[in-house]
């Protein structure tokens, strides 16, 4: 997907207007990120949710006396099956909540990863405080637009890795659920 034509010709020759139009992708790329972060807990606290039913329908069962064995044995079947889909649902939310990204590298085409004007937390940390003072004060717009651009790109991968894992963990969850409801039927078909 291409820049708009008139966008890309206000862009040509102008870093003050790139780096705003890169400021608000920036913005929109965290945005992303924080929206995928949320998803995965509302649909982690939904599971966790469907996990109280099951456990409730299985503190029952020790309660009850099985009148069908066939529909007990399904049941069980169901709910060991229902449980392990979910395990695996919440490993994916575990891992979109922290994508591993060790093959993803900030460094250049040329294997440079100096840093001319730091913006992420974590390079800024590993800087003695001189050091970045030094290096925010002589760092030039062109120098802060390139950072920009890296964060940008950097922030993308993780979106996108985070999306991914979170609509693997999420088709897990509504096969969780729909193996859960047949448990429950299950359920009850053995107990009466």
């Amino acid at each position: 997907m291409s820049m708009p034509k008139k966008i890309e010709e206000n862009l040509a020759n102008n870093d003050g207007k790139r780096v705003d139009y890169c400021e608000k992708i920036y913005s929109q790329v965290n945005s992303w990120i924080e929206n995928a972060d949320n998803k995965v807990s509302v649909s982690c606290g939904i599971l966790t949710g469907v996990f109280a039913v099951i456990a409730f329908l299985a503190e029952r069962e020790a309660k009850g006396n099985v009148i069908n064995y066939c529909w007990h044995q399904l049941y069980k079947i169901s709910f060991c099956l229902s449980m392990l889909v979910m395990g695996i649902a919440i490993l994916f939310y575990v891992f979109a909540i922290n994508p591993n990204l060790g093959s993803v590298s900030k460094s250049d085409s040329k294997g440079t990863n100096k840093k001319r004007f730091p913006l992420f937390f974590g390079d800024i940390a590993k800087i003695p405080i001189d050091e970045y003072k030094k290096l925010m004060k002589k760092g030039e717009e062109k120098d802060y637009l390139e950072e920009l651009l890296v964060e940008i790109h950097y922030n993308s991968v993780v979106c996108n890795e985070k999306m991914k894992r979170f609509r693997w963990g999420l088709w897990m969850s509504f096969a969780a659920i729909g193996i859960a409801a047949f448990s429950w039927v299950f359920h009850v078909l053995s107990f009466g």
